[in-house]
């Protein structure tokens, strides 16, 4: 029949079988010289149900807590989105700046509705941060957009996809999921250094082009906020004569 040929053809191209229950029948004719004689001289057929497994149809998170992305320090990493589905489908991945005056969910749903563009990676007057598809469960946010993400934002991100079954294409989508962006407050950091070397001294250092994004104490690297924590510790320690500036 037609609707077995079209069932036969999508399997070739790669589609899933969907839930449904199928019968196949056989039937054999005598033939002569080529051609079909008579009736079918026996006929059998057997029918058998199908079930697609709904992990084929599902977009999922990231199965570790130590991978999913919640926090990125954009001095350090570009955003990594993961996410477990089919291998080989063609995803689309969006990523939308939050706002209070716009629902997150209606910015990605009319982003997906549009055709998706090359030329339209990111759009960010419409706070559309970035637009791509990817073969692959993962994709790392490109450095050259990195720019346009903000320190202290938070970002909604979601993924899509349309999967062929024999009873046609079938899109499946991620949840929503979020991350924020570390926001770099240098002014405590200069306060406390102000307090242990003086204001002179530290507006010294800036005019000179000091940087305050990460700073080395005891031969160790550390983050702003990092460096405010031992800090503070070190000022009271001074203050309860625990501890002395040396010269």
């Amino acid at each position: 029949s037609s609707n077995a040929r079209n069932i036969l053809s999508a399997l070739s191209e790669g589609a899933l079988v969907a839930n449904d229950t199928y019968t196949v029948e056989v039937n054999l004719f005598r033939k002569s010289d080529g051609e079909v004689i008579g009736e079918a001289i026996a006929t059998e057929s057997i029918s058998f149900e199908t079930t697609l497994s709904a992990e084929n149809l599902e977009i999922r998170d990231s199965d570790s807590e130590q991978n999913r992305l919640s926090r990125v320090d954009l001095r350090f990493e570009a955003p990594l989105f993961e996410w477990r589905g089919l291998n080989e489908l063609l995803y689309r991945l969006i990523v939308v700046k939050k706002t209070e005056t716009e629902t997150t969910v209606k910015l990605l749903s009319d982003r997906f509705e549009q055709p998706f563009s090359s030329e339209s990676t990111s759009n960010i007057s419409e706070n559309i941060y970035l637009d791509v598809q990817t073969r692959s469960n993962s994709y790392r946010y490109p450095e050259g957009l990195l720019v346009f993400l903000e320190q202290g934002e938070s970002y909604a991100w979601q993924v899509r996809s349309n999967v062929k079954t024999t009873h046609g294409n079938k899109q499946i989508a991620s949840e929503v999921w979020d991350f924020t962006t570390e926001k770099i407050d240098t002014n405590e950091l200069t306060e406390l250094l102000s307090i242990l070397l003086g204001s002179e001294k530290v507006e010294q250092l800036l005019s000179e082009g000091l940087e305050l994004d990460t700073i080395e104490l005891g031969g160790v690297t550390y983050t702003a906020g990092e460096a405010v924590v031992i800090l503070r510790e070190m000022i009271q320690k001074i203050k309860n004569n625990k501890a002395a500036i040396g010269e």
